[in-house]
């Protein structure tokens, strides 16, 4: 470690040495009146992709969650698929689930829905503008 801060010291001792050229005559307001005649942009808040995706991942794992439960307790019967008959323990446990918990279930992954469509809404509708402001 104390080499490495020894060899730091020599480059920067070295660069030190060397003389610095002078900068061109105007350049400073070249520069400067470049920087000005530039727009600057204020930023705007966007939305990533992330944020799309994981509501979506979120309600679709809950919304096949809910309904799997519905399946295994018999309150939905799907055509050509059997009864679970192959997990008895949690289907009498399932069967046992009081209903409440059951539409609160439901209620979340309705208000979930809403939330992704909401956001999905605003980003789609939501064009980027440009906003320019002067420099005095």
């Amino acid at each position: 470690m104390d080499e490495m801060i020894t060899n730091e010291a020599r480059l920067d001792e070295a660069i030190d040495s060397y003389p610095l050229a002078p900068l061109p005559t105007g350049f400073a307001d070249r520069v400067m009146s470049e920087v000005s005649r530039t727009p600057q942009l204020d930023a705007q808040f966007r939305l990533q992709f992330i944020d799309l995706v994981l509501p979506t991942f979120i309600t679709t794992f809950g919304t096949a969650v809910f309904l799997t439960t519905l399946w295994l307790t018999g309150c939905w019967v799907i055509e050509d698929l059997p009864q679970p008959t192959w997990m008895p323990a949690l289907s009498s446990y399932l069967e046992a689930m009081p209903m409440q918990w059951i539409a609160i279930g439901a209620v979340i992954i309705i208000f979930e829905l809403l939330v992704s469509l909401l956001i999905a809404s605003q980003v789609i509708s939501d064009q980027p503008q440009v906003a320019v402001s002067s420099n005095p």
